[in-house]
């Protein structure tokens, strides 16, 4: 990790984007023995979720660019976005959104995740528009 012993603040965010996604990840991993019981390609989805979300950690610990922000925000939120979709039926039809301890964790993970990454994104735009104009 490529940090200033001064910049408490990125330290913070990058432990805490770190402990989001893998959390999240962990969660989508645990999810796979009673979902491939299901359905096999719904487990292998949660499998393959879950490895990439703790793989991530990797492009944020190590700081690499900034696309790897833009990937990690876009695969999150295409997850988040897939996981409302399902629960669009049941809106409509009255009967509401399914929710357990374990789905609005994994949510929860990887909204905190989305936006840990905009704000560490942000700096590092910030940063590298401060040295391009020196």
């Amino acid at each position: 990790m490529n940090l200033d012993p001064k910049n408490k603040l990125k330290f913070t965010l990058i432990i805490a984007a770190i402990a989001s996604t893998a959390i999240a990840g962990i969660l989508h991993i645990f999810m796979v023995p009673r979902s491939i019981d299901r359905d096999v390609y719904e487990g292998i989805f949660f499998l393959i979720s879950g490895i990439l979300q703790v793989f991530w950690i990797l492009p944020i610990i190590k700081d690499w660019n900034k696309i790897w922000y833009y990937i990690g925000i876009g695969g999150t939120a295409v997850l988040f976005v897939l996981w409302f979709a399902e629960r669009i039926p049941g809106l409509e039809s009255g009967k509401g959104i399914r929710l357990s301890g374990n789905t609005v964790a994994i949510e929860a993970f990887q909204i905190a995740f989305i936006g840990l990454c905009i704000v560490l994104l942000r700096r590092k735009l910030k940063k590298e528009t401060i040295y391009v104009s020196k």
